[in-house]
């Protein structure tokens, strides 16, 4: 571990200058370049794998580890690698199987769509592993999209939709059986604060136009799918976890607000029709 702290603290491999900040990989239809598999073995004695792995979750987004033991620990040897592990009321780990009469969609057999688990939490985990000890004999595939790609060309395909998704706040739920609801309200696309000196921004077009012209200005490159890229902390898409819009008269909401909560669900509806 002292070997994996020095590697991160200085930002570069051993014996190496540091590392420029590498920028995200926006997915396309030919296949990643840099995209590798990693052993399990040598992940596990190899801090230097370790940081390659984790440089090319930052920058693809996704990596598989190979030859990894068929015991459910095995999971969380590997991310410990990296770093704690976020207890859930799930567990430790979760052991997803399809059972009958399952309680929660991901028990089951039926192809759950593109999806961004645990939106329901405040602060869902950032990286999440997938082990697969067992698959069926049939089917299984896990399939994985590019939601950072999906919000680029929204950007220059419908800038009104964009818009509405990184500014109108959506609701997730989740109702544990003998537990606790969970629930919590963030927006589709999530943006770092837009802010130039003193001005902040509540308009992600105005605030482009400006970095854009400030950016040349100062001898810099302009505004670019990068940048944009870079101001988007999260893209929160799960569908399986929408909670309904508060839409219904209610005597604590007065008629304006109600209006302008109709018009929310109309602009999240169209946005989301052009996302998808």
């Amino acid at each position: 571990m002292a070997s994996l702290r020095e590697i991160v603290e200085s930002g570069s491999l051993p014996g190496l200058g540091r590392d420029k900040h590498a920028a995200q990989v926006l997915w396309t239809t030919e296949p990643l370049p840099n995209l590798r598999d990693f052993d399990y073995d040598e992940y596990i004695k190899n801090d230097e794998e370790v940081y390659k792995l984790i440089h090319q979750l930052r920058t693809d987004g996704l990596a598989f580890v190979t030859n990894v033991p068929g015991k459910v620990e095995s999971l969380a040897t590997i991310a410990e690698r990296i770093g704690p592990v976020q207890d859930t009321f799930y567990g430790h780990t979760w052991d997803v199987r399809t059972v009958p009469q399952a309680i929660n969609a991901a028990y089951t057999s039926a192809d759950l769509g593109f999806h961004t688990d645990l939106l329901y939490f405040q602060n869902p985990p950032h990286v999440q592993l997938l082990h697969c000890i067992q698959s069926a004999s049939k089917g299984g595939a896990s399939v994985f999209a590019d939601a950072y790609k999906s919000a680029v060309d929204l950007f220059h395909l419908d800038p009104e939709a964009f818009e509405t998704l990184a500014t109108v706040p959506v609701n997730y739920h989740y109702n544990h059986p003998n537990d606790n609801v969970y629930r919590t309200t963030k927006p589709v696309i999530d943006l770092r604060p837009l802010q130039v000196g003193e001005k902040v921004y509540t308009r992600v077009q105005d605030y482009a136009q400006d970095y854009h012209e400030l950016s040349i200005k100062n001898g810099g490159s302009g505004w670019s799918d990068s940048v944009l890229v870079e101001h988007m902390l999260k893209i929160n898409w799960g569908p399986p976890f929408l909670a309904p819009f508060s839409n219904h008269q209610d005597p604590l909401i007065d008629n304006r607000r109600m209006a302008r909560s109709c018009v929310q669900v109309q602009r999240i509806a169209t946005a989301v029709r052009v996302f998808v």
